[in-house]
């Protein structure tokens, strides 16, 4: 027995420090690891090839094929993710490390505009012989050094240069710098029918083609044939320039062999202008073009804020130089109420003022589809197609009413890329993003985001009070500072509930012989909006997560990835963002996350509720 006892006792200290060590080992952990997702800021795809620089360690990775990156065993605490990567802009994130716990950061970085941008035909109306002109410009968006250089087939005569000067086919350009290149063409040199050519422009961000198409004439006879889709326009300006505005244009498209007679009025006796009429001053002409605008809604009367401040900067520049700019096309979008419909409209009425021969027409998606389908039954497709692309600038509104007709989209996408190609403007709006639209094909939704995606916000309270403040002054209506401060506290959805209220104090006030006090107002505002909407504190919600999912409250904090752990957690997140007004970070401190967790849960939950009913049911309990 006391052989016994002196074998087992080392088994016995043995097995006890064993133990002691691997508890120390969990006890004195003080690494954690750091994963994330890269992706693009307008589209929210994954992009690979990124590289990631973590500093003050120095650890380097580059993202994979699905945007992710990780780093293994950091020292806990503070760190700085650089991420970089040609053909977009720069970004930096403050990310925070905790021992033992694996971090999560979701990064976007933001595609750098492309370098070429190409200026609309400058059209001379001047003779036959002579020289013309077109421009496009090379734009450095952001690189420190832009380096650029041409190359184009110097042996046509007429292509008489490409760049500023014959010599000049290079440059260097400085951040945010722009260089201007005229082309001038020969018309002495050009031979009969179309004359064309391929300049590609190389720099940093790659190589851009540009085609060169010149038409070269024989002497003009009445039987030369020179109708075509792409000089339809410039004809019928030709012919109402000489002729007058009451001239009419019969054609005849050839198909396969046979023709098909395009229905027209019949053709009025031209009124033949006199040299005098034919050049007299712009502002002695008369534009019969039909834009179906409102005239009312201008930018005189967009009040400008916070919320819509990005839309409405664009849209200044595209009325200053429709087709011209890079917001081409301009998606407008955002809830019913807050101003698309008004600043679309007032693109159309701003270029009208400055170029009142310009074709601006406004029309609702619905009106387009109705239209389409007329010109169907009616056997008119070509005729629609035709005066859809002799549009200068083509507003479309409510775009998502598009929705899964085929047939409309098709014709739109053919009209889309043709404006686009020709350099007309095109603004279409909507109630949600390209991103967020449905049952509209790949190929235009691609489209939607070539341009500017611009969003206009619900009002907040200073664009409330400036909206209020305006139509006092305009309206004449006297209304007491508190007064106004109750309006703009209590209406706060769109635009068109403000302008309703304002307009119902004063029937009221005018039936009823009263004066427009606090009461009246309080009446008035409580019957055309809700008051005292139910409010929720993000500690009452984690609360009903956690008793529905029957689930300690402890979990939402802890450092789990059990897979209810994380559930609970994502639903909390989803909650608390659609019924408070917390921002990221704020929601961030009640489950212990940083806020770029919070919205890569927040992005999975808008992915699993689109296709989970199950998860749907759950959080509409």
């Amino acid at each position: 027995m006391q052989h016994y006892r002196l074998v087992s006792l080392p088994l016995l200290i043995v097995s006890f420090l064993l133990h002691s060590c691997a508890t120390d080992v969990n006890i004195e952990e003080t690494t954690g690891n750091l994963t994330g997702i890269v992706a693009d800021k307008t589209t929210g795809e994954p992009v690979p090839t990124v590289n990631i620089v973590l500093e003050p360690c120095g650890k380097s990775t580059v993202t994979g094929s699905d945007g992710s990156f990780s780093f293994k065993e950091l020292d806990e605490g503070k760190y700085s993710i650089i991420y970089t990567k040609e053909g977009y802009r720069d970004g930096k994130t403050a990310v925070t490390v905790a021992a033992g716990i694996d971090s999560e950061a979701h990064l976007l970085i933001e595609r750098i505009p492309a370098v070429i941008t190409i200026d609309r035909d400058i059209l001379d109306f001047g003779d036959v012989s002579g020289t013309s002109t077109l421009s496009f410009k090379i734009v450095n968006p952001g690189y420190e050094s832009l380096m650029w250089s041409i190359s184009y087939d110097k042996s046509l005569k007429w292509l008489k240069s490409v760049c500023n000067s014959a010599e000049e086919y290079s440059g260097k350009l400085a951040s945010g710098k722009t260089e201007t290149l005229i082309v001038t063409i020969d018309r002495d040199e050009l031979a009969a029918g179309t004359n064309e050519t391929i300049v590609v422009v190389t720099s940093n961000n790659g190589s851009s083609e540009i085609k060169i198409t010149a038409i070269g004439q024989e002497k003009i006879s009445p039987s030369l044939n020179i109708l075509s889709v792409e000089n339809l326009d410039l004809l019928s300006r030709v012919l109402r320039k000489v002729f007058g505005p009451a001239i009419q244009l019969e054609y005849r498209i050839m198909v396969a062999g046979s023709s098909i007679d395009v229905p027209s009025e019949p053709l009025r006796e031209p009124h033949i202008r006199s040299r005098a009429e034919a050049f007299a001053p712009e502002k002695e002409r008369v534009n019969t073009w039909e834009s179906q605008l409102n005239p009312q809604y201008t930018f005189d009367n967009f009040i400008k804020g916070e919320p819509n401040k990005l839309a409405r900067a664009a849209a200044v520049e595209i009325a200053k130089n429709p087709g011209k700019t890079i917001f081409n096309p301009l998606f407008l979008f955002g809830g019913s109420g807050v101003g698309k419909t008004h600043l679309a409209y007032a693109i159309g009425n701003e270029v009208c003022r400055l170029n009142p021969d310009a074709r601006v027409l406004y029309v609702t998606a619905n009106m387009f589809k109705l239209q389409f389908q007329d010109a169907v039954n009616r056997n008119q497709v070509p005729d629609f197609l035709m005066f859809y692309q002799s549009v200068d600038v083509l507003i479309v509104d409510d775009i998502q009413y598009f929705s899964d007709l085929k047939g409309t989209q098709d014709t739109f996408f053919q009209i889309f890329n043709y404006l686009q190609q020709s350099h007309k403007q095109l603004i279409l709006t909507s109630d949600r993003s390209p991103m967020e639209l449905r049952g509209i094909q790949d190929r235009l939704l691609s489209r939607f985001k070539w341009g500017l995606a611009a969003e206009i916000t619900r009002p907040d309270y200073p664009l409330r009070r400036d909206i209020l403040q305006y139509h006092i002054k305009r309206d004449g209506i006297k209304l007491s500072e508190d007064i106004i401060e109750y309006i703009a506290s209590n209406v706060s959805d769109n635009v068109r509930d403000l302008e309703g209220v304002l307009a119902s104090l004063l029937a009221y006030s005018t039936l009823t012989d009263s004066p427009v006090n606090l009461a009246l107002a309080e009446t008035v505002v409580g019957r055309l909006v809700e008051l005292h909407p139910k409010t929720y504190l993000p500690a009452d919600i984690i609360r009903a997560v956690c008793h529905c999912l029957k689930m300690p409250e402890t979990v939402i904090t802890a450092r789990t990835r059990q897979r209810e752990a994380v559930k609970a957690r994502n639903i909390v997140m989803y909650l608390v963002k659609k019924f408070t007004d917390c921002s990221l970070a704020e929601i961030g401190k009640y489950v212990h996350r940083d806020h770029a967790t919070v919205a890569h849960s927040l992005n999975m939950m808008d992915d699993q509720m689109s296709y989970d009913a199950v998860l749907r049911q759950e959080v509409a309990t």
